[in-house]
């Protein structure tokens, strides 16, 4: 069960009954509200103040930020899900800086999606692999052309950050970059200790901090 309550609210009717259709599959118990326009949230949130929410970033930024501050007002530990256009690099920033605690793509598959939820749900932040490139890729192409930071990491380190940020396993990383799990495992702990990261999410929050 992906959790005991869910908020939608995404305009387009095909998107919002398309993910209530995905998760009433995968969990026939949990209770679903479904609302057409963003700001109808708030009155189901003020009663299920614990449910996850998923809302859509075709809203304008200031929408966007005005609900997430009223959801914030009603529970300070509020979880709430994004999607946003596939590419959209600007919308997932804003999002990741939001301290949204999900983010998905209108591409993303159906098991991307509960993984995300089932996360969320658990207090675990969960972006899509599409959301998590959109962020490398700009973290990349930005660090090429700025002056090397004092705490630079290694080429070595950045491909092995590049591959975690995107869910590999050591032992996949391991054979895709032809070196011993052993020897990815060592990059990894150095690479942690380097930045002080623990987890994905903060590897992506990372990549996000080095852009601006």
């Amino acid at each position: 069960m992906v959790c005991d309550h869910i908020i939608i609210a995404i305009q387009p009717e095909i998107q919002r009954e398309g993910l209530c259709a995905i998760i009433r599959e995968h969990s026939p118990d949990c209770t679903i509200q479904a609302v057409r326009h963003p700001s109808d949230i708030i009155d189901f949130f003020k009663v299920h103040s614990h449910a996850i929410c998923i809302l859509s970033a075709s809203s304008r930024n200031s929408e966007i930020d005005t609900l997430l501050g009223k959801l914030h007002k009603i529970n300070l530990h509020k979880k709430t899900v994004l999607m946003v256009p596939h590419g959209d690099t600007k919308r997932i920033e804003t999002a990741l800086r939001a301290g949204v605690n999900g983010i998905f793509t209108e591409l993303c598959t159906s098991e991307e999606f509960l993984k995300i939820m089932t996360e969320v749900a658990s207090g675990i932040n969960s972006y899509s692999s599409a959301v998590t490139d959109a962020v490398m890729i700009n973290y990349h192409k930005r660090h090429s052309q700025r002056p090397k930071p004092k705490k630079r990491i290694t080429k070595r380190e950045g491909e092995i950050l590049n591959l975690i940020v995107k869910g590999y396993t050591s032992a996949e990383i391991a054979k895709k970059l032809f070196i011993s799990p052993r020897t990815v495992e060592t990059h990894r702990c150095n690479l942690m200790g380097k930045l002080k990261l623990k987890n994905t999410a903060e590897l992506v929050r990372f990549a996000l901090q080095e852009d601006e």
